[in-house]
């Protein structure tokens, strides 16, 4: 007893020592003759140059059809995946079950959206597009007309009863005729695909919920309606039950009327397709050796008469230029400018009167010499609406662009 109580006593006071010596306490020194100063200088020879890339946004979280603001919406597709660890599409074949119906469910943010309004459902059992890539170059001339209708939608409003509030509009479709090709074991390559198309010169124009938007809670869905007999010694009773299938991707498609751009003008903009390079003039003499950056804002003025409030922008410096010039006609497929991302990579909001975000680690490290100036891309954020976009005001005079950098140095 007296070893483990002496023990005891030595742990402790171990303890107590670790703690008392990890313990933050101040550290206080006197600077007064240190030499280290704070300067400022600001850059302000910045150009600017819009480019164009085919518009895709797979990303968004919201899907489109129609027209609006100069640019066309003209497909949507959706397709299904194959469930695991249960493939619920074999329920569709399967002797012990009898299936009382199938349904595809798209839902929309729109408490006013009426059957009229609505487009035509398309089915093709063939994988059409590619989520991440698939631009309106893909689809030239493209057309449903193969594809089976499955007409207008049924629109089912759910409220909240108890508070008898509004949550979201169902847009669903019957499937029933199409159940004994959703689950055909003879063909290896079976995509479930679906297409979204208004009629003809249908002025409408809709915003639905992408499978981006949600973990399955909102995505578009298919379920499986089901009964079963469960039988006992003397009775025989039918279990009701549904399985839920998730979308795997979907896309819209967009078209923009490129012709219409103001090339006079610098802006942003997702289903336009232009995006922004900015060329600083700015080298590792410009600062002093060994210099400190306490902070480095990039300030550009937002013309908030032509942008739209809220929309958000990424800075991202450029690490490889494939191309030397850009053209105002000439539209890439793909953006031609590889970017470093994260930890230069970032982003702000526009206010009502500029775009101002920090680029005091990238600056730091070109003068640390572990990156190369050979600028930025600047890029509309991928959730922002494709039909919105913002404008920058560069010759302003007295509120041009600038980089105000505020640096310690000896």
């Amino acid at each position: 007893m007296k070893f483990f109580t002496h023990t005891l006593n030595i742990g402790v006071a171990i303890i107590l020592f670790f703690f008392w010596s990890c313990s933050e306490q101040p550290i206080y020194s006197d600077l007064t003759h240190s030499r280290l100063q704070l300067d400022t200088i600001t850059v302000s020879n910045l150009q600017f140059e819009n480019y164009l890339v085919y518009p895709n946004i797979g990303s968004n979280e919201k899907l489109f059809l129609g027209q609006k603001n100069n640019i066309d919406a003209p497909l949507t597709f959706i397709e299904m995946q194959t469930p695991y660890p249960v493939n619920y599409w074999g329920y569709l074949t399967d002797s012990n079950i009898t299936v009382d119906s199938v349904r595809l469910f798209v839902y929309s943010n729109d408490s006013l959206l009426n059957e009229q309004s609505t487009p035509n459902l398309y089915f093709s059992p063939d994988s059409q597009f590619d989520e991440n890539k698939s631009t309106y170059l893909d689809f030239d001339g493209f057309s449903l007309s193969s594809w089976e209708n499955l007409g207008l939608p049924r629109i089912v409003k759910d409220i909240d009863d108890s508070l008898n509030t509004f949550i979201n509009t169902s847009l669903v479709w019957s499937l029933d005729t199409l159940i004994n090709v959703l689950y055909d074991t003879s063909d290896t390559n079976l995509a479930r695909n679906f297409g979204l198309q208004f009629s003809d010169n249908s002025s409408n124009f809709i915003e639905l919920i992408s499978e981006e938007a949600s973990y399955q809670v909102t995505d578009p869905m298919v379920k499986i309606y089901y009964h079963f007999e469960v039988s006992s010694a003397d009775t025989t009773v039918y279990d009701t039950s549904f399985a839920t299938i998730y979308s795997s991707k979907d896309l819209s498609i967009i078209k923009p009327d490129q012709s219409l751009i103001d090339s006079s003008k610098i802006g942003l903009s997702n289903g336009i397709g232009l995006r922004t390079r900015l060329n600083i003039s700015f080298t590792t003499e410009t600062i002093p050796e060994g210099a400190l950056i306490k902070s480095a804002n990039l300030i550009i003025p937002v013309d908030s008469t032509l942008s739209d409030s809220g929309y958000k922008i990424i800075l991202d410096p450029i690490q490889v230029d494939s191309t030397f010039l850009l053209y105002p006609s000439f539209i890439f497929l793909s953006d031609p400018f590889i970017s470093f991302g994260t930890p230069y990579r970032i982003s702000n909001t526009i206010n009502n009167k500029d775009y101002i975000v920090s680029v005091k680690e990238y600056f730091q490290n070109i003068i640390l010499g572990n990156v190369r100036n050979i600028g930025f891309k600047i890029v509309s954020d991928t959730k922002n609406d494709p039909f919105q976009s913002a404008w920058f005001k560069l010759n302003e005079m007295g509120n041009r662009p600038h980089i105000k950098i505020i640096y310690a140095s000896y």
